[in-house]
């Protein structure tokens, strides 16, 4: 597994890869990866990112049309896990022990 940081400033950042070239891609709160190559070729995937401050409870209204993995970061950048409830095919609700800042990662 390998992560990758897009600076806020950051518009898009271009890979190449054994399986091809990929391209993140930052509109609003959601990051596109757009692949390139022999098996993905012409196909997406959307990430969208929610940020949060000092919360037991974060709603996320991702907008992806689906029950996406969820990942969440705290302002350390670790990870943490939390509660998750898909309350429907665009909304998640992320319940933690304990109130902290961070952000929530559907994809």
């Amino acid at each position: 597994m390998m992560t990758l940081v897009l600076k806020k400033e950051a518009q898009s950042l271009n890979l190449r890869s054994i399986e091809g070239n990929i391209r993140l891609q930052r509109k609003d709160n959601t990051i596109n990866l757009l692949h390139q190559g022999q098996a993905a070729a012409g196909s997406f995937d959307k990430t969208f990112v929610q940020a949060f401050t000092n919360s037991a409870s974060v709603t996320v209204n991702h907008g992806l049309n689906k029950y996406p993995a969820v990942m969440v970061i705290n302002s350390a950048d670790d990870e943490v896990i939390g509660d998750i409830h898909y309350a429907d095919l665009n909304t998640v609700v992320v319940t933690f022990s304990a109130s902290f800042s961070g952000r929530v990662l559907c994809n």
